[in-house]
Parts: structure tokens; sequence; C-alpha cells
């Protein structure tokens, strides 16, 4: 296979993964009609059919990798991309879902705590470990599971409020010395969020974690004492599957497109 195939390849495999189902199909049925010799300019439309910057961006990306390879035909691709289509879905019905839980509980529940996930999460990090919250506070449990981790070569991408208040001031001073050295730290900052017309500003209230691109928590809880042990919260944990991968490829292309900045 020449290095022009793999390109392709990967692309086809890409936009398989992270475009919506429905947009690959249109994608595919666009692709079925184009005769086996279609020109370039036929090629260079096919972005246009799709709804998103993004998705028109991904497109775009594999007519370009289509265009180093000519001599695959446009039913080859269409083939290649509906492959790589049944292929994400098996993968997709491998995922696991459970509801995670603080607060007080029957005692016969089955969910399992917050803090018991993360922990987990943060316990068997191999690679990376990405969390998101809005607010940092107390958690020294939590810290010495995140620096373990971090010196065990896990990269620690540990993502903020970052408002200029007391709440980004609390959260960085939260992971403490030792761990905000070694970890990835990055913010919001106020002049690229979106404003009202009275001039308030947006917050950042997502709250999650993805260890290895595998493991996905996403909860209501904030990493803070009350948030992990005294409030309700509520949760689900996603094993497996595509939705891990395509939230640490999200967060990542913030920071790549400097929405989310270093600390």
């Amino acid at each position: 296979m020449t290095p022009e195939e793999v390109r392709l390849l990967e692309s086809v495999t890409a936009t398989a993964r992270e475009l919506p189902w429905g947009v690959v199909e249109d994608l595919c049925d666009a692709l079925g009609s184009l005769p086996e010799d279609a020109p370039q300019r036929q090629r260079a439309a096919l972005p246009g059919i799709v709804p998103s910057h993004r998705a028109r961006a991904r497109v775009a990306g594999l007519v370009e990798a289509w265009s180093a390879a000519p001599h695959v035909s446009p039913a080859s691709l269409t083939w290649g991309l509906r492959t790589a289509l049944d292929v994400d879905e098996h993968h997709r019905r491998k995922q696991s879902i459970e509801l995670v839980w603080t607060g007080p509980a029957p005692g016969d529940t089955t969910l399992r705590r917050t803090d018991q996930v993360l922990l987990d999460l943060i316990r068997t990090a191999q690679h990376e470990l990405y969390l998101v919250t809005f607010a940092a506070y107390k958690i020294p449990v939590l810290n010495k599971a995140m620096l373990s981790a971090a010196q065990r070569g896990v990269d620690i991408y540990l993502i903020f409020e970052g408002d200029v208040g007391k709440t980004a001031f609390a959260a960085i001073k939260a992971v403490g010395e030792e761990l905000e050295v070694l970890a990835n730290i990055y913010i919001w900052p106020l002049d690229k969020r979106p404003r009202d017309a009275a001039g308030r500003h947006g917050s950042l209230h997502a709250k999650c974690a993805v260890s290895d691109g595998e493991d996905l928590l996403v909860s209501s809880a904030n990493l803070t004492e009350y948030a992990l042990n005294m409030n309700m919260e509520l949760g689900i944990l996603v094993r497996g599957g595509t939705l891990p991968g395509r939230v640490v490829r999200h967060l990542q292309q913030l920071v790549d497109e400097e929405t989310l900045v270093p600390v």
C-alpha cells in the first residue's frame, strides 16, 4: 500500500468515526452518483453537501486525500466509507453505559458512587487522562491519585472554568504545586467567550473525565468535597465505543483552536 493510499484509508476511517451516520450516508449517496472518471471539480464540490463547518472540513480532508490517490474510484471510496461505518457501529455496540450517583440512596441500590468511579478512572489510566470541571476544591484523595498517575507517565489534562475570580484561583490551587507542574492545565479565557447584549459571558459548566480515550464519565458533579460526598449528583459512565474518543478529539480541537489556553 502506498503512502497516499494509507492516508486515504486513515481519512475514510476518521470520516466514518467522527461524522453522524446520516451525514456519511448522504456523502456515500453523492459519491455513488459520480461517474468513475469524475473530474476534480465534482470531487471538490462534495464538502458543500454537508451541513456544518466541522463536517465540511472533515469531508474536505477526505477529498484532499482522495486527490492524491486518483486511481481509487468513487464506487470504491463509497464501499470503503460504508465498511468503515459498519465497523464503527460494531464497536459502538460493544460499549456499556452505567449510571453513577452521589447522595442518599436506597439500601439495595446498584449505582456506584461518583468518587469511586472517578478514582477508578484515574488509577487505571495508562496513557492520558482528561478532567473538565467548573470548580475544584478540597480534593486530596483525587490529587494523590492524579499525582501518582502523572508520575507513572500518564499525560494529565485539566480544563478549568478560568474566570478571573476566585473560582479559577481555587481550582488551580486545589491541584497542588506538584501536580500543577506535571499536568497540562487549560482555562477558557473571558475574551474567548460569547457575551449577551448586557455583556454577561458564558461559563464552563461541563463536567467530565476521559481515561485513555476508552472510558468517559459525564456527571453533574464538580471536583469538590461537597459534590463528591454530600450533594445529590447524577452521571453516566460510558465504557468502550466511540464516544470517549470523540470527547477527547473535541477537547483537543478546542485547544488547537486556542479556545482553551494553557495556564
